[in-house]
């Protein structure tokens, strides 16, 4: 039995937070097929959200910001996020696909006059139980900064 009979609402929220940083060998396709790893800090692909096991995940938005360890400028990238139905190893354009593409542009990280301004993108859609939502970039953080992504939904 669903534990919510009430679907629209969800039972619990869901608040989480990853990052895109430098180390990571990025450039995964926009399918996904050149992903070969899932790792915050090694594969080119980020693990943000794992949908409850049971119901699914509502997904409302995401919004990412650049921060930075010293005042540098950031490297201007496109974070792609998927659905997909691994959180581990190699992905596929069999069990991966790429659902948004965000342009982040230049802006100066760790600025002690100057704050970074988010990108929101609204997703309002339900992440079907057990699936992953993943997210990759086209080309490297800058030296110093990383994107920090903070998902906002709720589980049924």
């Amino acid at each position: 039995m669903a534990a919510n009979t009430n679907p629209i609402f969800s039972i619990s929220g869901v608040l989480s937070r990853s990052s895109i940083v430098n180390g990571i060998t990025a450039l995964a396709t926009s399918n996904g097929t050149a992903a070969t790893g899932i790792s915050g800090t090694t594969g080119e692909m980020i693990l943000v959200a794992t949908a409850d096991a049971t119901n699914g995940s509502y997904i409302q938005r995401i919004r990412l910001r650049w921060t930075g360890s010293s005042a540098t400028s950031t490297t201007a990238v496109t974070v792609r996020l998927y659905v997909s139905t691994v959180s581990s190893g190699a992905t596929t354009s069999s069990n991966t696909y790429c659902i948004e593409e965000i342009v982040m542009g230049v802006q100066n990280a760790a600025s002690v006059t100057i704050a970074t301004f988010p990108y929101d993108t609204t997703l309002n859609f339900i992440l079907p139980a057990g699936s992953t939502l993943l997210a990759s970039v086209g080309a490297k953080p800058a030296a110093n900064t990383e994107i920090c992504m903070t998902l906002y939904g709720g589980n049924y």
